[in-house]
């Protein structure tokens, strides 16, 4: 079906939209019109005749129950089973318990490791460090000697190259 030559020239022209013919792009509003009034300061001032009251139901004596049962407890905000492992997060003590109930053997050789490296570093305290002599990353020494000599050349009045 095709409209006629008329009714296409009015529906060219604007019409008022409907909501259902523009979707989310217009909104019409409710036809409350407006809740109170502006002052001469800007301010707005409710009418609370012309607002919305809503009337709850006396709830003393109702029939109405939870959705919950009052019967169930309330859940633990972190859940922990009975051997003290935590679900979902954990800290990091909890994951050093879980890599040595895993991997025992890993477990002890690297505490043995670190034990080792401990002694050794007690050791080493306690034994003044050596002082060694850096041959790498001088190469910027000679002019710094050589910035040194023409200050010291002007300081005694010696004229400089």
């Amino acid at each position: 079906m095709r409209p006629t030559t008329p009714l296409l020239s009015r529906l060219k022209t604007r019409i008022r939209f409907s909501t259902k013919q523009v979707a989310k792009g217009f909104y019409r509003g409710s036809n409350v019109g407006s809740l109170g009034a502006h002052t001469q300061h800007g301010d707005y001032l409710i009418d609370w005749r012309k607002t919305r009251h809503y009337v709850v139901p006396d709830l003393r004596d109702t029939q109405l129950t939870p959705f919950v049962s009052g019967s169930i407890l309330e859940r633990e905000k972190i859940p922990v089973d009975p051997s003290g492992n935590v679900y979902g997060r954990f800290d990091g003590m909890q994951y050093l318990r879980w890599w040595k109930d895993q991997n025992p053997n890993e477990y002890d050789w690297f505490l043995q490791r670190e034990m080792q490296a401990m002694e050794q570093g007690q050791e080493q305290a306690e034994t003044p460090p050596q002082t060694e002599v850096l041959t790498q990353g001088r190469e910027h020494e000679p002019q710094v000697d050589q910035i040194q000599t023409q200050q010291q050349q002007e300081q005694q009045g010696q004229p400089t190259r």
